[in-house]
């Protein structure tokens, strides 16, 4: 104490109460992590709508609202970390995307992405530590993100649109456990702004300011979802507002199925030079056409046109899941491509697939083509209607605070398809099929 003479009180006991913290924090144990690599096999994520990369800087990547990942973990005591390559680490963040996560199957979680977004702490609820023997479930969504950011060709810097994915951060100890409640079937949603969930939550919470597409918008909300649950699939939701047939959407993205150009055409590739995988699918909905007669509204060669290109997107389809996919062809449930121009197209184009007359049998009978008919256009055929359907004439409302059309809708669709698919001969194959 020698060093202290002539200090005065109040400085003697902050050195005391210093040298005491130091202390204390000398004897706290190192808390060390370990990163989960997207490679690591106990994640899974929805199967047609990541790009994964393999090897020690591996990492998964998405544009698609609606792609998710879950695993199960245990040896946690304090939340998972997110962790993220940013798209514009060195600007101010500007955000372009919300997602939502789950732990232990509580209510979603919404969390903005920025564009210099690195790192997010996915806090349970109830907030408090884990228990750390329990096996513990987090689920993670893109629930929404920026339509007129760059989602094809450059998605993953300044202005662009994805999310990319380096890891799930979890506690020194901690492991990862492959989840033992996935659905047993797998489903792949293609579709446009409706399938994204555009203007599904037509009254965003109060507290949402920021407005548009990131209050509008829900990924949860949508009938691909409802269609999922319905036939029991993990499921690859693939929707892009403004995207057609033969038009390109929001973000840059290239049409669904250009004839002859695979570069230019977005069915098969997650985004521009990313190829989409379509092993291990029992189920294809697709439901385009409405922008296709939006734009293209008295256009005579877009009729020509959309059937050329569905014809051409059910043979590419069929070769690329094989033999025992069920394939749905959809009318969207305003009637585009049906009864609403391109009138007639989505049937023409199904009908030369299966080289059909209206008496003839189909060549393939694992190829459908839905119309859900006038039943599921109402409030849906065109823009500035305000009804119990939709909020803008379009897209359907989601539910929540008024009634839920997209989960209407998504259950319509589910049991015309159950319906075809009980018209199939078997072919030995099992009732759950």
């Amino acid at each position: 104490w020698r060093s202290v003479i002539g200090m005065d009180p109040v400085s003697i006991t902050m050195m005391a109460e210093l040298s005491l913290i130091v202390a204390t924090v000398m004897l706290l144990p190192t808390v060390s992590a370990v990163l989960l690599l997207p490679s690591t096999p106990e994640i899974f994520w929805s199967q047609h709508n990541w790009y994964r990369t393999q090897g020690p800087n591996a990492s998964a990547a998405s544009v698609n609202s609606g792609a998710y990942f879950k695993m199960s973990f245990t040896g946690q005591t304090g939340p998972p970390l997110l962790h993220l390559t940013p798209n514009d680490p060195t600007a101010p963040g500007v955000q372009y995307m919300n997602i939502v996560y789950s732990v232990d199957d509580w209510e979603l979680i919404e969390l903005p992405i920025l564009s210099n977004t690195t790192t997010l702490v996915l806090t349970p609820t109830p907030s408090g530590p884990l228990n750390k023997t329990a096996v513990h479930t987090l689920v993670v969504m893109i629930y929404n993100s920026k339509q007129g950011d760059n989602r094809w060709s450059a998605p993953f810097a300044p202005r662009g649109a994805g999310l990319l994915v380096r890891g799930v951060e979890l506690e020194d100890g901690a492991v990862a456990i492959a989840r033992d409640d996935l659905a047993p079937k797998r489903c792949l949603i293609y579709g446009d702004s409706i399938t994204e969930g555009v203007e599904a939550q037509c009254h965003p919470a109060s507290d949402c300011t920021i407005g548009g597409d990131l209050c509008g918008n829900s990924a949860t909300k949508t009938w691909g979802r409802a269609v999922a649950a319905a036939f029991d699939c993990e499921y690859s939701q693939v929707g892009f507002g403004s995207l057609g047939w033969t038009v390109g959407g929001g973000g840059g993205v290239v049409p669904v199925f250009t004839p002859g150009d695979p570069s230019q055409s977005s069915w098969n590739q997650i985004y521009d030079g990313a190829p989409r995988t379509f092993e291990n699918i029992d189920y294809v909905f697709i439901l385009h056409a409405t922008n296709d007669g939006l734009r293209q509204k008295g256009t005579p060669a877009s009729v020509a046109a959309v059937t050329e290109s569905v014809h051409g997107w059910l043979e590419a389809i069929r070769n690329a899941v094989g033999a025992e996919t069920h394939v749905f062809l959809t009318v969207p449930f305003g009637g585009f491509g049906a009864a609403q121009e391109p009138i007639g197209a989505l049937k023409a184009g199904f009908d030369l697939y299966q080289g059909i007359a209206d008496t003839a049998a189909p060549k393939d009978t694992r190829t459908h083509y839905i119309d859900l008919g006038p039943a599921a256009a109402r409030g849906l055929t065109h823009f500035g209607i305000r009804s119990i359907e939709s909020c803008g004439g379009i897209h359907p409302r989601g539910g929540t605070r008024y009634s839920a059309r997209h989960g209407e809708l998504g259950a319509m669709l589910a049991v015309k398809a159950t319906l075809a698919i009980a018209s199939v001969p078997q072919r030995g194959l099992s009732a759950s099929d």
